[in-house]
């Protein structure tokens, strides 16, 4: 065994020198660019959510367009502003089954499901399959989710898309309007 190829251990774990270990100390350095990029994404969709809400469509796309500018993540493998907006649709909907059960954060979601435009739509669908995969629901929930996923064909979710540019910008707008219509279907 060379001098290089001898295991370092590092932290919990045994890693070969070289590239390897570069590569993880690279990691280390921009993560905290990653994580201001996460933030930033967050930040901007939520002044765009708000922005929809208060029907200033104008401003609302200015946000999402900033959100859909930022760097795509190479180690998250994923444009920030298209992963955040489906966090934010997947913790609105989890935090009303969590928070206060029962079956009026699914009605809501399938209402959603029906009427969010497209990208919505497909995230919301993401959503459901994601909660009826690790919540422990009732087997009338299970076959609720299951009967409507059904109508909305899978694809790879919206940070997977690679979209860029104005399509990105509207496709994050889809999703910010599939959440206002799963917080509307409560009222």
């Amino acid at each position: 065994m060379t001098h290089d190829d001898r295991p370092l251990q590092s932290g919990g774990g045994t890693h070969q020198r070289g590239l390897g270990d570069i590569r993880e100390h690279s990691h280390d350095a921009t993560a905290p660019i990653r994580e201001a990029q996460m933030e930033a994404a967050a930040n901007l969709l939520e002044k765009a959510f708000n922005a929809l809400r208060d029907g200033d469509e104008d401003r609302a796309r200015r946000l999402a367009h900033r959100a859909a500018t930022l760097p795509y993540d190479e180690e998250e493998h994923a444009q920030p502003g298209a992963f955040q907006v489906h966090m934010m649709m997947f913790m609105v909907v989890t935090d009303e089954l969590e928070e206060v059960g029962g079956h009026g954060w699914l009605d809501a979601a399938l209402e959603a499901l029906a009427t969010a435009p497209e990208h919505g739509r497909f995230t919301m669908r993401d959503c459901l399959v994601a909660i009826e995969e690790e919540y422990d629901l009732s087997p009338d929930e299970r076959r609720r989710i299951r009967a409507s996923v059904a109508h909305v064909p899978g694809r790879p979710e919206l940070h997977e898309l690679g979209l860029e540019g104005e399509r990105l910008t509207t496709a994050l707008l889809d999703v910010l309007r599939g959440v206002i219509a799963f917080e509307d279907a409560l009222d």
